[in-house]
């Protein structure tokens, strides 16, 4: 019964069915996987995370917008203000990789790194741009022993990610 549950939840990562949401007010469109849930997170433009499916389950992965208020700073020097709040705030914050990437023709930076969390090893990536002065930060989180698992889905989001 495990193993049939176990190759249902791969099937399932492995081609999910995807749902778009669109926030016409930002100019945002981004495909999730049809069963995650979409939560009011207060201070987040969205928040989708992936429905319970296992006894006992500590962590659901997720992926969040949080578009912060004008600053007058470029991709680069918000790059750095985004890992400084990230090694400041995050219990044994390590920093895995970072770099600038395009996404739909849009210039990002993403920080890839590791922090502990109510004692679970966390695994995200972090993707940051600037819109009109604004900054808007992406966050895919997952646990660090299910990373490699959701990475596929976590990059379906990204490829779809559409801020006009």
């Amino acid at each position: 019964m495990m193993v049939f549950f176990g190759c249902g939840v791969y099937a399932q990562l492995a081609n999910p069915e995807y749902k778009t949401y669109t926030d016409a007010k930002n100019g945002i469109t981004i495909k999730y996987p049809a069963n995650w849930n979409k939560k009011d997170v207060e201070g987040t433009e969205f928040f989708f995370m992936r429905p319970k499916e296992e006894a006992g389950q500590k962590f659901a992965e997720n992926i969040n917008l949080i578009i912060d208020p004008p600053e007058d700073l470029d991709l680069i020097e918000y790059a750095g203000v985004a890992k400084t709040k990230l090694s400041n705030n995050l219990k044994d914050y390590r920093e895995v990789s970072s770099r600038f990437v395009k996404i739909n023709n849009r210039d990002f930076f993403e920080i890839t790194y590791t922090f502990t969390y109510n004692k679970l090893k966390m695994y995200d990536i972090h993707y940051v741009t600037i819109k009109n002065n604004q900054s808007y930060s992406i966050t895919c989180s997952a646990l660090e022993s299910t990373f490699k698992k959701f990475q596929p889905v976590f990059e379906t989001m990204m490829k779809s990610l559409i801020i006009k």
